[in-house]
């Protein structure tokens, strides 16, 4: 079973409040469903455009399999702020996943999925506000 440490936010994600239990039951419900072994989640704080949590969970990814994260939307809509972060993940052959949307990046060509996606997402959202 592998070891995956919970990422959830203190703030909005994109725009919406969800309580961290709410983030972690997601995030748990993903994590048994995909047989993995679900560690507590680190929270970032709720300083905007702060990713030092995230930045720690990166230098301690060594000891588990991946993270898990709430949503793709806890990240930077800049695509090669959020490249940069994933790359460091994959350069340790580790994975990282979005419980909500239900999808993983472990390889670099996932990245590029990714951004096509949430470029796609990010876009739906600004349009419905």
């Amino acid at each position: 079973m592998k070891k995956v440490k919970g990422y959830i936010s203190s703030r909005k994600v994109f725009g919406n409040f969800y309580p961290q239990k709410v983030q972690n039951l997601v995030i748990r419900d993903y994590c048994k469903r995909k047989k993995y072994f679900f560690l507590f989640s680190s929270v970032e704080y709720s300083i905007n455009k702060s990713y030092l949590i995230f930045e720690e969970l990166l230098e301690n990814i060594d000891k588990v399999k991946g993270i898990v994260c709430f949503s793709i939307f806890q990240f930077p809509l800049d695509n090669k702020i959020r490249n940069n972060m994933f790359n460091k993940i994959i350069k340790k052959r580790k994975f990282i996943d979005f419980a909500l949307e239900e999808i993983s990046i472990k390889k670099k060509v996932d990245i590029l999925n990714f951004n096509e996606l949430a470029t796609s997402k990010y876009e739906d959202e600004i349009k419905k506000k």
